[in-house]
């Protein structure tokens, strides 16, 4: 199961049940068939920026909180730009991708920063040591994803 659906399915979960550790967590995605190792719902939990806040019963349980989102969410797109500012040569449409060059040695970074971000455009990126290549659905969405990282 790709990453991001997991994380989808996690916020689904989050949001309709209290959830109270990352061992129920565990369960609740054992019961969907979503088989995961204690690190990784650590991973998911610190990128979703979910929090554990107190509910009315005063038990502690993990919500989806905006602002830890937002802050989230900006960071990551910091991040972006700040690669993108470092290491971004060249981008090319091409179709339903685009072809990115980048300094040697930083396509890695640049495609996992892209990665982190879930644009809606990407299905996928593969990185080499300089070049990118990011796989949309339609060429409307490659152009759509160019623009976006044009303007970082």
């Amino acid at each position: 199961m790709a990453r991001k659906e997991r994380l989808r399915i996690i916020q689904e979960i989050v949001a309709q049940n209290k959830i109270n550790t990352q061992e129920e967590l565990a369960r609740k995605l054992a019961q969907v068939g979503i088989e995961v190792s204690q690190a990784t719902i650590s991973r998911d939990i610190k990128s979703l920026g979910l929090a554990k806040i107190k509910n009315r019963d005063g038990k502690v349980s993990y919500a989806i909180e905006s602002t830890n989102r937002l802050s989230l969410s900006q960071d990551k797109l910091k991040s972006l730009r700040k690669r993108v500012e470092d290491s971004l040569i060249s981008a090319e449409v091409v179709m339903n991708q685009v072809v990115i060059k980048t300094t040697p040695g930083s396509a890695h970074s640049l495609a996992a920063a892209i990665d982190d971000i879930g644009f809606s455009q990407v299905v996928g990126t593969l990185a080499g040591d300089d070049t990118i290549l990011v796989i949309s659905r339609n060429n409307e969405e490659a152009q759509d994803f160019y623009h976006k990282l044009l303007s970082y």
